[in-house]
């Protein structure tokens, strides 16, 4: 945390010593999910952030490659906790898993999958053996490498996950990939969107596409804490048809 980061926390509890109290106890209840879940070492192992140019894409469609900060982890689990409701027939998509810091994330929850889209490579294998060396409640744990404007959308796949990782015409590509995979199976869809302003560079993302889009609409959305610091995770949904069904992952 920056010198700045750390000024500004201090004028907000100069300001309001509630709010910074919620603060703290957020910070305190993030530190002992890391710990319950053994996920520190995990978390600092997908740490290393690479640009654009080092991952092979375009920077002006693609995101740098840097982590979200472990201490949203709490916030992470609270968005779904309180508008996706998990279930053990779910199955996750991490759209540019990275190192696999979302797929840590998700495989807290006692998930059928959790599967990470990555076009690296590199930091597909390393993050396939970052997330083998830990043990979650959700066992069946991939990062593929993949590109996701033409990856087919696994018909099992009930949640997807966003951490701005693409914009513009690469994320127009992957929707409709997206919208394939549910005109093939209509079924109930959720998103988690985490789009902090300073990785869209004003070009547009993944809340602007849904925002825009009448087949979406917002659930709910979490902060840190309670939208203290920080853009907040979003929780989107699908007006599913009469035919949705919920389909288990087969192998």
């Amino acid at each position: 945390m920056t010198n700045r980061t750390l000024a500004s926390l201090f004028a907000r509890f100069v300001r309001s010593p509630e709010t910074f109290s919620r603060y703290v106890s957020y910070r305190a209840k993030n530190e002992l999910l890391l710990r319950r879940f053994n996920l520190r070492n995990a978390m600092l192992a997908t740490e290393p952030g690479a640009s654009a140019k080092e991952l092979g894409t375009d920077e002006t469609t693609h995101g740098c490659y840097s982590p979200i900060e472990s201490c949203r982890f709490a916030a992470f689990r609270t968005a779904l906790e309180r508008y996706v409701h998990p279930k053990r027939t779910d199955a996750f998509v991490d759209y540019g898993a990275g190192l696999g810091r979302g797929l840590l994330m998700a495989a807290t929850f006692p998930l059928a999958r959790v599967v990470g889209f990555e076009i690296s490579r590199k930091l597909s294998l390393e993050a396939q053996r970052i997330v083998d060396a830990v043990r979650l409640p959700c066992r069946r744990v991939y990062c593929l490498q993949a590109d996701a404007t033409t990856a087919v959308l696994p018909s099992w796949a009930s949640i997807l996950y966003f951490f701005n990782p693409f914009f513009g015409d690469v994320l127009k590509k992957t929707f409709e990939r997206i919208h394939e995979s549910l005109d093939r199976l209509p079924r109930r869809l959720r998103i988690i969107s985490y789009c902090p302003p300073n990785r869209s560079y004003g070009r547009e993302n993944i809340d602007d596409v849904l925002q825009q889009d009448s087949r979406w609409r917002l659930l709910g959305q979490v902060g840190y804490p309670e939208n203290y610091y920080g853009p907040p995770f979003r929780v989107w949904a699908n007006a599913p048809s009469r035919q949705a069904t919920t389909t288990a992952p087969t192998d």
